[in-house]
Order: structure tokens, then C-alpha cells, then sequence
């Protein structure tokens, strides 16, 4: 019976797993000269949730803490180089805006999320959105050690802040409580039956 709700568990586990979209980063310079962070290959999403408004917003997870400690100045110094998405084949639109965090009252993007913006438009469930392999540059020193290279977790949003692709936000459904607590209970009865 526990073995039975150890398994129900991890397969909930591997469902929310699966909706993870991961990009992966290689890193150059730093330790007094500017970083390079280099997308090394074409990460493509499907617009899964209804977005609000116009978009696409990139949203690197946790990605701004990491830069924080490399960037005295922050990431206002801005970057250069060039990466580039595009919306169902479209032509390729210039991310012109890096940033960390997200506005204000909204819960999705924190103060350590680094966001990416271009050009806005209408998006729809089922568009696909493909950012392109590409290299950014800080425009000042990064003073530490770089991050290692990696894979890294990324999501899109809308301009209103709505997740609408890639690792979004985890937010249960009353009914993955429900499988959850019921889960534990099961182990919970089972451990006693033991112990009895």
C-alpha cells in the first residue's frame, strides 16, 4: 500500500515536469571584462494558456540573481549583440529590452526573473513562438565568476503578465490537492497498519 502511494505520487511529479521548457546557456568573460551568454540553440514554444494581451515576453527564471552578483550596476548597463524570436514563422523580430523582475502587484515574475522583450503583437493558444539561437553581451564588467553553462528554465508571459507558455508557474488544481492529500493519507494509514 505505501509503495502504491509513493507511486501515485511520482507520477504526479512526472506530469508537472513534463510542461518544463529549458533553453541551454554557455557563458564567456566575466572576472572584470563583459559577459557573453549565448542561447546555443533555437528554443521554440507553443502558446498553451489564452494570453490577456499582446506579448511575447521572454522570462528567464531566476536568471537575474545570478547576474546580480557579477553586475555592481545591475543589469541597467544593458546589453549588446543580437537575439532574435519570431511568431509562427514570421519574420524575425530584435529582442531590444533586458530587464530583472516584472511591474508591480503581479506574483509571476520575481525580483531574480531576467525578462526579454522585442516588438509586441496579438498573440493566440497554439501560436508558436521560436527565440533564436543568438549571443548577448553586457555593456559593463562582470566582475565574478561566470555562471556555469547549462540548461536553464524559461517561461513566456504576456505584457499583462500572464504565463501563456514554456515552465509556467506552478499553480495545483483543486483536484492535485485532492490526489495529493488523498496520497498521503494512503501512506499515512499504511504506516500505522505497520506499526500496529
Amino acid at each position: 500500500m505505501l509503495f502504491k502511494s509513493a507511486s501515485l505520487l511520482l507520477v504526479l511529479a512526472a506530469l508537472a515536469a513534463s510542461a518544463q521548457a529549458s533553453i541551454n546557456l554557455l557563458f564567456s568573460g566575466g572576472e572584470g571584462s563583459p559577459l557573453t551568454v549565448t542561447l546555443a540553440t533555437d528554443a521554440t514554444f507553443v502558446i498553451t494558456e489564452t494570453p490577456t494581451d499582446v506579448g511575447p515576453v521572454f522570462i528567464l527564471d531566476g536568471f537575474a540573481g545570478l547576474l546580480a552578483a557579477g553586475l555592481p550596476d545591475g543589469i541597467t548597463g544593458g546589453f549588446s549583440g543580437g537575439l532574435y524570436f519570431s511568431v509562427n514563422e514570421s519574420l524575425p523580430v530584435m529582442i531590444s529590452d533586458v530587464g530583472a523582475g516584472g511591474p508591480p502587484g503581479q506574483s509571476v515574475v520575481t525580483d531574480d526573473d531576467l525578462f526579454l522583450v522585442g516588438g509586441f503583437g496579438p498573440l493566440q493558444l497554439g501560436d508558436v513562438v521560436t527565440l533564436f539561437a543568438g549571443s548577448l553581451t553586457t555593456n559593463s564588467n562582470f566582475e565574478t565568476t561566470i555562471p556555469a553553462d547549462g540548461t536553464y528554465s524559461m517561461f513566456l508571459i504576456d505584457i499583462n503578465s500572464k504565463p501563456i507558455a514554456g515552465d509556467l508557474p506552478a499553480v495545483p488544481e483543486p483536484a492535485t490537492y485532492a490526489a495529493i492529500a488523498g496520497a498521503l493519507g494512503l501512506a499515512f494509514v499504511a504506516l500505522r497498519r505497520r506499526k500496529a
